[in-house]
Parts: structure tokens; C-alpha cells; sequence
């Protein structure tokens, strides 16, 4: 079975290697290339045939009315890189923003030959000085390529008549995917069609980028996804090899079995993706570059990239640094808060702006603060290309306020509890930031729930009156214990564009350098088939097979009454499957769960009035929403919103600083659960993400933590919010809760992100 990009080998493929710029910034003064043999060959941005910068349009998220189509290319003659992001491009043009970036490419039948012609390749550059620390590029206007603010109330007259205020600043920095297989794609170009083989997360967006890269019609590209079993490959790859009279011979190229990485899994084994996160942008990167250089060679190649250069230049999530100033009254009141985000984009910035919007509008959390002020920054620095990451942006935002919202309550002297619900959104739903939430309700269930099987305030109390005794850790042998609560939500659904731009970025709607804007929605849609044996099939981009198997299963039995059914599911190919949109947990939490049902809506009434087999396709457009949503002139960011809690209780060791974990409960209102185990298992990876977030990957596997209590909360039967997910949820709430119970272990406030025994123990050693 072909499980990996790496798995694959066809007889006369040739590999792909990426020469890279090793300076951060600067000109590229000259490209001295020795003589190639017959068979290798190489690309430099001259010989790409269309667009030459990556055009993102509708292939990882819709960023909302707001664009973020660059405009400066850094080159000599254009103005100077001042005030816009970066295009960037598949080739660095003349200027190289970042060490790693692809230079050109090179292909050879022959990895270890075709590295030795690498070496004898001659760049020269003229180096300029760079910016790596996101604080710094904060400061330097060329840098700054977005800013976005939000206002509410008068907070300048907040502060003036502030009792006290406090202040402080968080930050997360830039933490990596973890994957199964490192970024890869094959590609063959058989002079009117190109096959990319390509573990990406999103296929349709691999194919419209090539389209505008290749300068052809995007139905002469197919993308397959893997996994896929030997004869599925060798069906593929016939059909992509064959010759003019339709014949299927494969042009004296011979499928030969590569070796195995890792354990086989059976055929009939359904399992996650092993591209499940991190793999938007930079699987398009690199499918466009095997495209490139099959497209020239007219042969087979792949490009794998090796564990190093996976590591040191693939997109790790974006860093942000929070800014938190609260202003209290005589009675601990907080009247006022202002709040600054400064999110890094890296080299370029192109689809970093929805992430900042989303972190703007939870950057005061679900509380209640009369006059506000957040200002949201993007900055770009010379370094490798950040990119979205699981939560698009709401880990980053509630660790700031959760952590913040904590040191506030103990100001007040309150259980964290207790504070929350006093400052908790009312009735009408209304954020501080002055968005409208569809869904209010569940953030008080969400908060009840999780505090009574946790036993939450006992526990609290009794911790807090223990540290209160202590007078020093020295000589302390019994462990130290700390319990820790957050809130959080997730909107589902496209951002609306209303936080007010006041920065530099162009919203320019035409299209530039084969660059299309992003002027239309994407369509999403899912195919369902009910066969003559009452079995389903479904069709679609998703790529966790397990959670669409079980929750079609469920539907099915539910809606259809098919007790007996089996659902299959079809590999992920655009020639065979539509497009249900990036394989993201929470596009699949807003989009599959609507489209699931609607299909087996149309085909509940279908098989009474039609024969088997029957088949349906649904199409879902988030215009369509926000359309309604303008029409109302209801200021709402989302269209439905998910709410989760989480406690956690730690032991902390006096002596060596390692965090053990005593119990996490987790509250969720998502909505209507379709697969409840199944959820509930997914919840249980969220949670071990979010820790690991915190904790510096000190965690490989959930069997290493205590039991994890999932309660979902009853939801009401609203057609409004049925479909509100849960993916991601836990995620954002888990690393703020750990670092509470820390806190109140140790009295050590941490700040940053991770938190390990290391900063645990630097930090005590300076005050004993």
C-alpha cells in the first residue's frame, strides 16, 4: 500500500531539490549554473510560464471582504517595500526575504549525483539588513503591513479615573506542526494533463494555484491525496500516462514498489491523514515546485523534502505577542481595557489577516468591559513564512485574556469562578469589542457544567489557602498542587470585515500579475450515493475518515433507518470527489456537519420516489450567510458560535519542576453531536495538542494523561446553531488552564508560552 508521498517511485522519475538562499535578506547579484548531463534539468523564475507569485485566491480560508493581495514585488524600480506585505513568490525575483528561500530548482535521476551539480552551483548576493524579532518589527514602517483597531465606549476617561490598573504582556512564539511525513508531492506533466500526487490538505486549492502557476485550465490538473493502495496508484498513474490513441501503456515508465515507511495498514482500515494540520501553504510550495520541473523535463518527479528541511523552512505557527491594560475602580470593577496584538506573519503575510481578525475580535475573551480599545498588527519580519495553525488564531488570543482575566480575579480577591460569571456576556449577547455573538447561552452552561464535575470551587479554595500558608519552597518535599479554568469560543463561519482597517494594506479588488482577488465566496459540496445494498458512499475533500464514517453511520441509522448500513469513503481525488473545502477541523466542523444532513435530507426523499441507486450533491456558500447577516445589519462576526471550558489540576514537584496531571475535565457546547464517542475522541486530541502548546511537546500520547471527562451540554433544538462544531474548541482553552494551575502551584506567573520545569525552575531560583 502507498501510504506517503515517499512511497512512490516510477522507473525513469527524476527527484527535485530546492536551492536555497542561506543570507535573510538581500539582492541576488548572479546565478552561475555548471553543465547539466542529459537528464537533469533545472527552473529559474524565467522559465515559469504564468504567475510568478502564489496565488492563494479561495484555497485555504476566505478572508472576508478584506484582501490581502500584496503589492510590492522587491524589485529595484517598484516603491520601496513601504507599506504593503510581500507577494510571495514560487522563485525568489531578484530579492531573497528570508534564509531558505527557494532560489531555483533542480532535477536529476539520481539524488546523490544530483546533489553534487547543487554544490557546484554559484550564488552570489548582496546583503541588506534584515529583521527577525517581531518586536522589532513593530517599530520599522516598511514592516507594518496591516493594522486593525476597534473602539467601544471612551477609554481614555476609563483610565483617567482608574483606582488602579494593571498591565501586563503575553506572548506565544512560533511552534511547528507535527506530521507523520514530511512535506512532498509527485507530479507528472504528459503535455496536455499534470498529475500532482501531493499529502496536502487542501487538493482543489493545490489545483487552482497550479492553474494560474502552469497558465492552464484548472480541469487539465488532477490531485490525488494519499493513502491509496499500490493498484490504486498504478490505476492513476495509467490513466495520467496515456498515450494519444487512449491506450493505457505507461510510455516505458514502470511502477516499481519503493520501500515501506513504517508499519502497512490494511485496506480496510480507515485512519486520519497524516496531513491532518500544516499543510496549506506549503503543500502548494511544493507541488508547484514538482510541477515546475516536471512540466519543463517532461518527466515523472518528486520532491520529498528531508526531516531538516522540513524542519528549519516549512510554516510553523504564527507568534504573537498580547498586550493587556486594565483599568480597575475603587471596588476592583475593571471600567476600561485596552489591548494590542502584534501577530507575526514572517517574509509574507498573504492569509494572515483572517487569523488577525478572528484574534481582535476574542482578544477580550466572553467578558464584559465598558470602554475598549484593541488594535490588531500585523508585522512581516525576514524570516520562513509563518501560517494558520489549529485554532486560526484563538489559542493565541484567550491564553492572553484567560491568563489576564486570572490575575484580575485574584486582584479582586475572587474565585475565578465566581469572577467569571459576574463579568460574563448578558442577554444580548455583545462582546466588549462590540461584536454580537448568534449564541450567548452556552457560555454560562459551559462554565456551570465544568465547575460541578470538576468540583472546581472545593478544590480551588482549598489550594489557594495552602499556597497562602507556604512562606518559602525551600525544603518542601510534598508535592504542590494547583487547579486552573478557562472559557472560550469558537465562531464558525466567515469573518465579516468589521474591524476598521487603519493600517496600510491595499484592498484593491482587480487582479495583478495573474493574481486573482478573492471577489467570490468558495463553494463547498459533498456527494452522497445510496446503492442498491442501502450502503453509502461518500464523496468528498475530508480527509478524517473515521469522523465523517461514524458520523455518517449515525445519521444514517437515525434519519434513514438503515440499521444494517456500511458507509464507505471515496479517496480524496479531484477527478472523482467535489470539493468540501481544506481538510481543517474547523471548516469541517462548520461545513460537513450541514452538508452531511442535507444530503441525507435529499435522499431520504429521493429513495421513495426513485429507484436505487440514488445520489445526491449539496453545495454550501458562507455568501449566502453573510448576505443575511448584511441584510440585518446585525454587526455579527460569525454565523454560529461553539463555547468550551476546561479545567485542569496539576501536582507540581518541588524538587525537579515536572508538571503531573491529577485530572482535565472538559465542557462543550457544540451543538448537535451526530457521533458522540467519536467527538469525544477528538476532543481528547485537542486537549493534548493545547497542552503540548503550553507545555513544550512534553506529552506524546494521550495515554500519558489522567482520564479526560468530556460532557457535552444538552443544546437547544434552534435550526440556528445545530451545526456549530466542536473541533478545535478545546484547543484554546487547554493551555490557559494548565498554566492557572501552575500559577497556583508555584506562584509563578508565566507569560510566555511553553511553560517547563526549565522556566519553572529560573524563575524560583530568583526569588527564594
Amino acid at each position: 500500500m502507498i501510504n506517503f508521498v515517499s512511497d512512490i517511485s516510477v522507473e525513469g522519475m527524476l527527484y527535485g531539490y530546492t536551492v536555497r538562499s542561506p543570507v535573510s535578506r538581500g539582492r541576488i547579484s548572479s546565478i552561475k549554473i555548471p553543465k547539466l548531463p542529459e537528464g537533469f534539468g533545472t527552473v529559474t523564475p524565467e522559465d515559469i510560464p504564468g504567475s510568478r507569485f502564489i496565488s492563494m485566491s479561495r484555497s485555504t480560508v476566505y478572508n472576508g471582504d478584506f484582501h490581502a493581495d500584496n503589492v510590492y514585488t522587491g524589485k529595484e524600480g517598484s516603491e520601496r517595500q513601504r507599506n504593503y506585505c510581500l507577494k510571495r513568490p514560487w522563485l525568489a525575483d531578484e530579492y531573497v526575504n528570508y534564509t531558505g528561500e527557494p532560489v531555483l530548482l533542480i532535477a536529476g535521476p539520481e539524488k546523490d549525483t544530483l546533489l553534487s551539480f547543487v554544490s557546484g552551483i554559484i550564488i552570489d548576493y548582496k546583503e541588506e539588513t534584515s529583521v527577525i524579532r517581531t518586536a522589532e518589527a513593530e517599530t520599522e514602517a516598511e514592516y507594518i503591513c496591516v493594522t486593525l483597531s476597534r473602539r467601544r465606549g471612551n477609554v481614555d476617561e476609563a483610565f483617567k479615573r482608574a483606582y488602579q490598573v494593571v498591565e501586563e504582556e503575553y506572548s506565544t512564539g512560533a511552534q511547528r506542526h507535527f506530521y507523520e511525513e514530511v512535506q512532498g508531492a509527485f507530479s507528472f506533466w504528459n503535455g496536455k494533463s499534470l498529475l500532482i500526487y501531493s499529502n496536502t490538505q487542501d487538493p482543489f486549492g493545490v489545483r487552482r494555484a497550479l492553474a494560474f502557476l502552469l497558465k492552464i485550465p484548472e480541469r487539465r490538473i488532477r490531485v490525488v491525496v494519499p493513502p491509496v493502495d499500490s493498484a490504486g496508484f498504478a490505476e492513476i498513474m495509467g490513466s495520467a500516462f496515456k498515450n494519444t490513441d487512449n491506450s493505457t501503456k505507461t510510455s516505458g515508465h514502470t511502477i516499481v514498489p519503493a520501500a515501506c515507511y513504517g508499519e502497512r495498514i490494511d485496506k480496510s482500515t480507515l485512519y486520519l491523514n497524516p496531513g491532518f494540520n500544516g499543510r496549506l501553504e506549503d503543500s502548494i510550495v511544493i507541488a508547484g515546485h514538482a510541477a515546475l520541473l516536471s512540466f519543463k523535463t517532461g518527466k515523472p518527479v518528486k520532491m520529498v523534502y528531508d526531516s531538516d528541511e522540513d524542519f528549519k523552512y516549512t510554516a510553523k505557527r504564527y507568534p504573537v505577542i498580547s498586550r493587556y491594560k486594565t483599568a480597575l475602580d475603587q471596588a476592583g470593577d475593571p471600567i476600561g481595557i485596552k489591548v494590542e496584538i502584534v501577530m507575526d506573519a514572517g517574509a509574507y503575510a498573504h492569509g494572515a489577516v483572517d487569523v488577525l481578525k478572528r484574534a481582535v475580535i476574542m482578544a477580550a475573551g466572553s467578558y464584559r468591559f465598558p470602554n475598549l480599545e484593541i488594535t490588531g498588527k500585523l508585522v512581516r519580519t525576514n524570516r520562513v513564512p509563518f501560517g494558520p495553525s489549529i485554532g486560526m488564531g484563538a489559542p493565541q488570543a484567550f491564553l492572553g485574556i484567560e491568563l489576564h482575566t486570572a490575575r484580575l480575579s485574584e486582584i479582586a480577591q475572587m474565585d475565578p469562578y465566581i469572577w467569571k460569571k459576574k463579568y460574563i456576556i448578558k442577554k444580548d449577547g455583545m462582546l466588549s469589542s462590540g461584536f454580537r455573538l448568534p449564541d450567548y447561552r452556552g457560555a454560562a452552561k459551559v462554565l456551570d457544567s465544568v465547575v460541578r464535575c470538576s468540583d472546581f470551587q472545593r478544590k480551588y479554595a482549598a489550594y489557594e489557602t495552602s499556597k497562602k500558608r507556604r512562606t518559602s519552597l525551600s525544603g518542601l518535599i510534598a508535592p504542590l498542587r494547583g487547579i486552573g479554568l478557562s472559557l472560550c469560543f469558537q465562531g464558525i463561519g466567515p469573518v465579516r470585515d468589521s474591524v476598521k482597517n487603519t493600517g496600510n494594506q491595499s484592498s484593491t479588488h482587480g487582479s495583478r500579475d495573474g493574481i486573482i482577488s478573492d471577489d467570490k465566496f468558495r463553494r463547498y459540496s459533498l456527494k452522497f450515493s445510496l446503492g442498491r445494498d442501502e450502503n453509502v458512499k461518500v464523496f468528498s475533500t475530508l480527509q478524517d475518515y473515521e469522523f465523517v464514517q461514524s458520523s455518517v453511520l449515525s445519521i444514517v441509522k437515525e434519519e434513514l433507518g438503515l440499521k444494517q448500513a456500511k458507509v464507505s469513503i471515496s479517496p480524496v481525488d479531484t477527478e472523482k470527489v467535489p470539493d468540501t473545502g481544506p481538510a481543517m477541523p474547523l471548516l469541517e466542523s462548520a461545513v460537513s456537519g450541514k452538508l452531511l444532513n442535507d444530503c441525507i435530507s435529499a435522499i431520504r426523499k429521493k429513495r421513495f420516489n426513485s429507484s436505487l441507486p440514488v445520489e445526491v450533491k449539496k453545495f454550501y456558500s458562507p455568501e449566502a450567510a453573510v448576505k443575511k447577516l448584511i441584510a440585518n445589519r446585525a454587526v455579527v462576526p460569525f454565523t454560529s458560535v461553539s463555547w468550551a471550558a476546561v479545567v485542569t489540576e496539576i501536582e507540581l514537584d518541588p524538587l525537579t519542576f515536572e508538571v503531573y496531571y491529577r485530572g482535565i475535565w472538559v465542557s462543550i457546547d457544540g451543538g448537535k453531536i451526530t457521533a458522540e464517542e467519536v467527538e469525544k475522541e477528538r476532543v481528547k486530541q485537542d486537549i493534548l495538542i493545547g497542552l503540548n502548546l503550553a507545555s513544550d511537546y512534553r506529552i506524546y500520547s494521550i495515554g500519558a494523561l489522567p482520564e479526560i471527562n468530556v460532557v457535552f451540554v444538552p443544546v437547544e433544538e434552534s435550526r440556528n446553531f445545530i451545526f456549530k462544531g466542536v473541533h478545535e474548541l478545546a484547543v484554546s482553552s487547554a493551555a490557559p488552564s494548565y498554566i492557572a494551575a501552575v500559577t497556583q502551584a508555584s506562584g509563578f506567573y508565566p507569560n510566555n508560552l511553553p511553560v517547563t520545569p526549565v522556566t519553572i525552575e529560573k524563575y524560583l531560583e530568583n526569588i527564594e
